[in-house]
């Protein structure tokens, strides 16, 4: 396809519907490659490509200093409005996110292509940037050759990427207000969910901190140590060669990475069972990171990387389950497990508060209800996000379709 095709996307606004077709443009037709180093260190904020959340400052987002502040001086400096495509690849970001910097000027690693549009409409390629139609391109021309996790291709081969342009900023400006529009409501979401979890964890450390005030109950709590109210089971590994991937024998799991958003979801099955969690235990991650917890949905062998942690009757599982939910923030830490493992003996001697079974259902019932809605919560996001990924399809044209 050449850059003169004419193309138009699936949905068009009426106002544009007899208008003139789009036009496929390559990026250095519309945009500069910016190459400005930062000689002399005259900007000393450093700024990343997050596939999630886009450009950010560094120290803010890594809680520390990541570069090297003496070796900055060959870094690509950035300023506001600029576009930045990160190589690295992700889960969510195939090939690399392209961003843009909203953040004030600051300075990037060489590794990253840094590009200034010459006339924007404000949030028109933002946006475009945020479907998946450009990503073939980036297939077609890079080699990833020995590093698998960072796309390879030059500034020649990124710069030449094609993109679909519309012949009026009219309609250029009708899209980008529609998507941003819907980006508000979604950031909006976003913020009633992060509302709803620190109100979560405000009422575990009412109900479970060290500190506790028993003039909010009508009952004396007491203090307790965890192997006084419940059992832990150490994880052991089977023989590696009794995995299987085909669902045959009981469901295995080695740690955190097998926890599903809401349940444990194992991928491999062992018929050599050693140490298995029922149904309704609670699972601990006793590796980095130490302290992720989960509750089992089904009968589990569990591994070395994880503890089963079962209740007595002294108190219920779901009371146990929040009273670690509060504890287990400690172990984590801020920004990763403090510490590198943790051992049957040392959970056992985890201390926290120890309520009477009658508050147990008051709390239970009041941090489940809080549950509830922020489930409610993400749901509502997670279709909000699907709701602005449809619209990305349709309000774009797709330029490969075209070519096929």
């Amino acid at each position: 396809m050449s850059k003169e095709d004419k193309i138009v996307p699936p949905l068009r606004f009426p106002d544009f519907c007899h208008g003139p077709d789009w036009v496929v443009k390559p990026l250095n037709s519309l945009a500069d490659r910016v190459n400005e180093r930062n000689r002399g260190l005259r900007v000393s904020r450093v700024l990343t490509n997050s596939a999630s959340d886009g450009v950010v400052n560094q120290r803010d987002y890594f809680h520390k200093d990541i570069a090297d502040k003496s070796k900055i001086g060959n870094y690509l400096i950035v300023r506001k409005g600029d576009y930045v495509y990160n190589p690295r690849v992700s889960v969510s970001a195939p090939v690399g996110p392209i961003s843009k910097n909203k953040c004030d000027m600051g300075v990037m690693s060489p590794l990253y292509s840094v590009f200034r549009f010459e006339n924007e409409v404000e949030d028109f390629f933002e946006q475009y940037f945020k479907s998946t139609y450009w990503h073939g391109y980036l297939y077609d021309v890079s080699n990833t050759g020995a590093r698998h996790d960072r796309m390879s291709l030059t500034n020649d081969e990124f710069m030449a990427m094609p993109l679909p342009c519309p012949m009026t900023e009219d309609e250029q400006r009708k899209i980008s207000d529609c998507l941003s529009s819907i980006d508000d409501v979604i950031e909006l979401e976003k913020q009633k969910l992060e509302a709803l979890r620190d109100h979560k964890k405000g009422l575990l450390q009412k109900f479970f901190c060290k500190q506790h005030d028993d003039s909010v109950f009508a009952t004396t709590w007491t203090h307790a140590k965890l192997g006084d109210v419940a059992t832990v089971i150490a994880g052991q590994s089977p023989k590696a060669e009794s995995y299987n991937k085909e669902g045959i024998g009981t469901p295995f799991m080695q740690g955190k990475k097998d926890y599903g958003d809401k349940f444990p979801t194992p991928t491999i099955w062992t018929k050599s069972v050693s140490k298995l969690a029922e149904s309704g235990d609670i699972l601990m991650s006793v590796r980095a990171p130490v302290g992720a917890l989960n509750i089992a949905n089904q009968r589990i062998c569990i591994g070395r990387g994880l503890a089963a942690i079962r209740a007595t009757d002294k108190i219920s599982c779901r009371c146990l389950f929040y009273a670690l939910l509060q504890i287990s923030e400690d172990l984590e830490g801020d920004s990763g497990s403090i510490f590198n493992s943790i051992n049957k003996k040392q959970i056992e001697k985890i201390n926290f508060i120890l309520s009477p079974p009658s508050e147990q259902k008051r709390i239970v019932a009041t941090l489940d209800s809080v549950d509830d809605v922020i489930e409610l919560e993400k749901q509502r996001l997670e279709a909000l996000h699907d709701h602005k990924k449809g619209l990305l399809q349709q309000l774009f044209p797709n330029i490969e379709a075209l070519t096929e």
